[in-house]
């Protein structure tokens, strides 16, 4: 009678076995990550360019695409810090030029609101001694114009450093005008005429109807 013996497999074809099943594994879980990579850098390059394109639109508007951009956050921000929405309407377009100032352009900043990096200076100009003068001084960056205006509201609020109620008038004006009037005179601006532009401003493209 034939006799047979049990097929026993060398340890060597027992590790190369293995070796090979734990390559396809690496194999795939590469594979796996690479296309999770390609996906979410495809997905982040869609989203800056989607920014990119819409802070080139926020850029280039008429005039009246500018204030109706800017209508909801100043509305919002005058029911949260009691700013008037003409108020800060009108200022964002003085100040910023109609946002086709450098500083509105590459910094969003619409209010020249100061800051303290000098690596974001920009030349501005100052009512200084019965004259304009150009100065360069550095200024604050944003993200986006609705965060330059909640800066801008909460500034206003929290005045300065060296006096809290400095703005406390323009907060409680009974109107536009009594708020641009507080302003120029708590110094927000060097301009000596700087109450009656925005009050033009409010009053010849009806800033004071989203108030």
């Amino acid at each position: 009678m034939r006799k047979y013996k049990r097929y026993k497999r060398r340890k060597g074809q027992k590790t190369a076995l293995k070796q090979a099943v734990f390559a396809i594994f690496i194999s795939l879980a590469m594979f796996l990550l690479a296309l999770s990579t390609i996906h979410y850098m495809t997905v982040t390059s869609g989203k800056k360019d989607e920014e990119s394109a819409q802070t080139t639109l926020e850029k280039n508007m008429t005039r009246q695409e500018f204030i109706d951009y800017l209508a909801s956050s100043a509305q919002r921000n005058q029911q949260t810090y009691h700013v008037l929405s003409s108020i800060s309407l009108a200022q964002a377009i003085l100040e910023s030029d109609w946002g086709r100032s450098d500083l509105a352009k590459e910094s969003n900043n619409l209010y020249g609101i100061k800051g303290e990096d000098e690596d974001s200076t920009y030349l501005t100009q100052e009512f200084s001694g019965g004259e304009f003068i150009t100065v360069d001084e550095p200024f604050r960056i944003y993200n986006s114009f609705e965060e330059s205006m909640e800066d801008h509201a909460v500034l206003l609020v929290n005045g300065t450093s060296y006096d809290p109620q400095i703005y406390h008038d323009v907060l409680y004006a009974s109107n536009y005008r009594e708020a641009a009037y507080a302003l120029q005179e708590a110094g927000y601006a060097t301009d000596p005429n700087y109450a009656a532009k925005l009050i033009g401003l409010i009053e010849e493209y009806h800033l004071y109807q989203y108030d």
